[in-house]
């Protein structure tokens, strides 16, 4: 189980490399996140943020830090790391990037890509108050345990024909973290760390 700190390079590895994921045209529309995992000292962390809830999109929803594409962005590194110092004052320099994952579609269709790296614990961070509510930070040992709160099912149409997927949801503390979020999380822990999370579990299904 790949959770301690000691398995850098292997998890850089493990990711799509930045050379594969970067964008220098169509980038209009697209979204990239920054997926910070913290270095705790033991085992990996991962920082999420609460959206504030008058927000037009996705009021009150767990994220990661992230948002659109601008222009003169090098997406997606650029665009992650700049959202992220805008809504966190997440210092780039600070960052070590890894590499990504697959793009993610949200439910109103805009492409996301999620950009993984490595921030060191004790940085000052501060919310942005216009966009973030709250600064958090989940043990990936808890994904990984998969006590999921139940499993959401989402049915799209694609080109003429319905599509379903499958999205675990979690309690933790007072957050509640689902959707793209959790899609990513998944997406992360089953290719990083080694975890076999999939749409059978105990926990009750709900159709969206």
């Amino acid at each position: 189980m790949l959770l301690t700190i000691n398995n850098l390079i292997n998890l850089k590895s493990l990711l799509i490399p930045l050379s594969e994921i970067s964008l220098k045209h169509e980038t209009y529309g697209m979204a990239a996140v920054l997926v910070p995992l913290v270095d705790m000292g033991a085992e990996w962390h991962i920082l999420l943020t609460l959206r504030a809830s008058h927000l037009r999109y996705h009021a009150g929803e767990v994220a990661f830090p992230g948002g659109m594409w601008e222009e003169g962005d090098d997406y997606p590194v650029t665009t992650a790391l700049r959202e992220a110092e805008e809504e966190i004052a997440l210092p780039q320099g600070q960052v070590s990037l890894l590499g990504g994952l697959e793009l993610c579609d949200t439910r109103h269709l805009t492409r996301v890509r999620p950009v993984v790296g490595v921030i060191p614990s004790g940085l000052p961070l501060i919310a942005n108050k216009s966009e973030i509510e709250a600064i958090f930070t989940v043990p990936l040992r808890f994904f990984h345990e998969d006590n999921r709160l139940r499993t959401d099912i989402f049915k799209r149409k694609e080109n003429g024909k319905e599509k379903i997927y499958w999205v675990p949801a979690y309690q933790f503390q007072q957050y509640e973290i689902w959707g793209l979020t959790a899609a990513m999380i998944v997406q992360l822990v089953n290719r990083c760390f080694n975890a076999t999370l999939c749409r059978e579990h105990h926990a009750p299904e709900k159709v969206w």
